[in-house]
């Protein structure tokens, strides 16, 4: 019997050890890997790299904002770091880890929309699987704490690449392994759509939420800095039900670039009701710049006293 015991012992010690060996070389392999996401981009970036206007969002920003169009506009540095099926509490991450790497941002521009009535802080699953390899990281750390599944995550190896395989498995594991480029230019961070008016149809919360824990908490966190956050509401196709949101969104956030309806009757430059197609979201970028540059040239003029 004792011998019986000592063998299962052996086999659950090398287990052990090959789990831990295992997560290392996905650890080692990720953080040496090329960028085939936004959070490696941010990663990626040194202490002291500028960038005059960063955008956040879902893929209402990363299929929106053509930040080349911004540069040739403006002459200064731009990146479009929206992801797809994102929460704010990912955008929330993501500015936590530029402004904490040191990356100087002047103006941060954040989508929100029905994201106002996110009930949960959490971030979401696809999100929370890229910062996975980099847990090690504080700030990285520090959010995966709060997460329900984040002890697992941080305490048990090879078991956060297990649960979240789809995302950080073998499959991602051989793409950073042979340098397999994404395809998309995070440089820049605009992922256009193709296709025009499909599906021009869709729904906006009844009701708004009274508050946002996560908008609060971004505002504190560039409160007293360097960095500016403002928000931007996208254009919805003209049938998009409960329309009426924007305009309570706009009662809650008055600041909000509220786009909504700049578009009706345009369904050409819809790819689907919810998203712009690479004409319209060209167009978009350049309306939006264009008002920010005329709104802070207002801003600037009270503050001289308007005597310019």
């Amino acid at each position: 019997m004792k011998g019986f015991i000592l063998y299962i012992l052996k086999i659950l010690g090398v287990f052990v050890i090959g789990v831990v060996l295992l997560e290392q070389v996905y650890d080692h392999v990720f953080k040496k890997g090329i960028v085939r996401n936004k959070l490696q981009k941010v990663l990626s970036l040194e202490e002291g790299d500028h960038y005059e206007f960063v955008f956040l969002g879902s893929s209402r920003t990363e299929n929106t904002i053509d930040c080349e169009i911004i540069e040739k506009i403006t002459g200064k540095s731009c990146i479009n770091l929206g992801v797809a099926g994102s929460s704010l509490k990912d955008s929330y991450v993501l500015l936590k880890l530029l402004l904490e790497k040191g990356i100087v941002v002047d103006h941060v521009f954040l989508q929100v929309d029905y994201s106002y009535n996110e009930k949960s802080a959490d971030l979401t699953p696809a999100f929370k699987a890229t910062l996975i390899p980099f847990r090690s990281h504080p700030a990285i750390r520090e959010e995966l704490e709060i997460e329900d599944d984040g002890s697992y995550i941080l305490n048990f190896p090879f078991y956060a690449y297990l649960k979240y395989e789809k995302i950080v498995g073998f499959r991602e594991i051989v793409n950073q392994t042979i340098l397999n480029d994404s395809g998309k230019n995070y440089e820049n961070g605009f992922y256009p759509l193709t296709g025009t008016g499909k599906q021009l149809y869709g729904s906006l919360p009844a009701k708004i939420a009274n508050t946002n824990r996560v908008l609060s908490n971004m505002e504190k966190m560039v409160s007293g800095k360097r960095t500016k956050l403002h928000y931007f509401f996208a254009p919805y196709c003209q049938q998009v039900e409960n329309r009426d949101y924007a305009m309570k969104l706009q009662d809650k956030l008055p600041e909000i670039y509220n786009y909504i309806d700049i578009f009706d009757r345009k369904e050409n430059l819809f790819a689907d009701c919810g998203h712009l197609n690479l004409s319209g979201a060209q167009e978009f970028t350049k309306i939006l710049i264009t008002d920010f540059l005329h709104r802070e040239a207002m801003d600037e003029n009270d503050r001289n006293g308007g005597n310019e």
